[in-house]
């Protein structure tokens, strides 16, 4: 029997050695008749998601500190930042736009909610408002700056993607973890919804597959009301982005 000290210890190994390793883009799934890969890259502290179609789509971007692991996990599946047309952030959260200015400087367009554009502009979180004493607890190290973003498409209306994936695809304004967040929704039945959930504990280590409350909420009855929308639209699949 392994005691329960070992067990810690053990699972804290699996997490530094994880930590050190070097990330890749992985495939989590596929859509459309073109069957349209989506791959997720696993950062710092949140989850990016590369869509191969017509051109090459980022959802997300991670901190400023990732840059490094986003350029060597993107040679590994053959690209360079230079591939990436777009940029769709979910949220304008610095965990998710912290590299947006700098994938833009090399020749991204930055797609992002109407209601995020002033935090992007500003290059700082709006108030986070915590849903649990754990998420009041950890605020305070989660007041990072980004690089400022002041040129960004604005949604604040659903857009078609097929034109740049090749496979049925659009974004759809969700207001709730943020002012101005978004779900991009794929064939009929899979979602990209950000940090309108979060993924398993631990970062994702552990329950990874159980889906659960995010830590902070702009609009706590309004993020729920999102979830019922997107079940009612058929959407089964649902990839988080933290977590």
């Amino acid at each position: 029997m392994i005691s329960t000290v070992s067990k810690f210890f053990l699972l804290i190994s699996v997490l530094c050695l994880s930590a050190c390793a070097h990330k890749q883009f992985q495939k989590v799934g596929e859509f459309g008749p073109e069957k349209t890969e989506i791959l997720q890259l696993k950062l710092s502290t949140s989850n990016v998601f590369l869509i191969k179609g017509k051109q090459v789509v980022l959802v997300d971007s991670g901190v400023g500190g990732d840059w490094d692991d986003l350029n060597l996990a993107l040679k590994d599946s053959s690209y360079s930042m230079k591939d990436i047309k777009i940029v769709l952030l979910t949220p304008g959260h610095a965990d998710h736009a912290g590299l947006a200015k700098r994938l833009q400087s090399e020749g991204a367009e930055i797609y992002a909610g109407h209601g995020d554009v002033a935090m992007l502009a500003r290059g700082t979180n709006d108030e986070l408002k915590p849903t649990s004493l754990f998420a009041r607890l950890i605020r305070p190290m989660l007041d990072q700056s980004f690089d400022p973003i002041s040129t960004v498409t604005s949604i604040n209306e659903p857009i078609e993607l097929s034109d740049y994936i090749g496979s049925p695809s659009k974004i759809l304004p969700m207001a709730g973890h943020t002012p101005g967040s978004v779900v991009i929704i794929l064939g009929n039945d899979q979602a990209l919804v950000g940090d309108m959930m979060l993924g398993g504990s631990m970062g994702g280590a552990i329950f990874s597959s159980s889906a659960g409350e995010h830590h902070y909420q702009d609009d706590l009855r309004k993020n729920h009301e999102n979830i019922r929308q997107l079940l009612g639209l058929g959407c089964s699949g649902v990839i988080v982005a933290e977590g």
